[in-house]
């Protein structure tokens, strides 16, 4: 296979290999996917609390991209745009936990911290690791609200609309989440 490079100097997807795919290259196409694929599933990890799910939120968002390759204009990066996608097919599961409260306690059994291979130095592992066990902590209901405001930059009546609750609702969720991570977090920002 040519290496044609998967990211532009800027740590972004390139637009060749994005053209390349469009274009049926089948190795564009390979590379391209796989080059989302680690971002999708740590961001489902995040968002579902269980490795199993995430997979397959991931192979169903990793499908969902493909499919719509062409809808891809270019006015964020590839991978925002991708996130995105995961993100959305997250919020359609957790619609469907809420269905099923029991199903959705039993998937937080044996959580992971999924940054921890990311991190090299051993503070930061440590901090990344209290910030995930912190998010798990934290209900359903506070936790997507908080990871899409900060994470995606979404505005509260985007929140509100895709969970379907008030803006005021969402408002109140993420502030709560905020205060319990503070509270949480403090020791390592203290030393103790």
């Amino acid at each position: 296979m040519e290496e044609f490079g998967k990211r532009d100097g800027s740590g972004k997807v390139s637009a060749e290999l994005i053209r390349r795919a469009r274009l049926g290259d089948e190795d564009a196409l390979y590379d391209l996917l796989k080059t989302v694929e680690k971002p999708l599933y740590r961001r489902a990890y995040y968002f579902l609390g269980h490795p199993e799910e995430a997979l397959d939120a991931t192979q169903e968002a990793l499908l969902r991209v493909y499919l719509r390759l062409s809808e891809f204009r270019g006015e964020s990066a590839f991978e925002t745009w991708a996130v995105r996608i995961v993100t959305n097919v997250c919020l359609d599961r957790l619609r469907g936990r809420a269905n099923r409260p029991e199903e959705a306690e039993a998937a937080w059994e044996g959580v992971r911290d999924a940054s921890a291979d990311v991190e090299a130095e051993v503070l930061a592992r440590e901090a990344a690791a209290a910030l995930s066990e912190a998010l798990r902590r934290l209900p359903p209901h506070h936790r997507v609200p908080l990871l899409l405001r900060l994470w995606d930059g979404w505005s509260y009546e985007e929140i509100a609309e895709a969970l379907a609750v008030p803006v005021g609702t969402v408002k109140s969720h993420v502030h709560r989440a905020r205060l319990r991570l503070k509270e949480v977090l403090r020791p390592l920002w203290t030393g103790g």
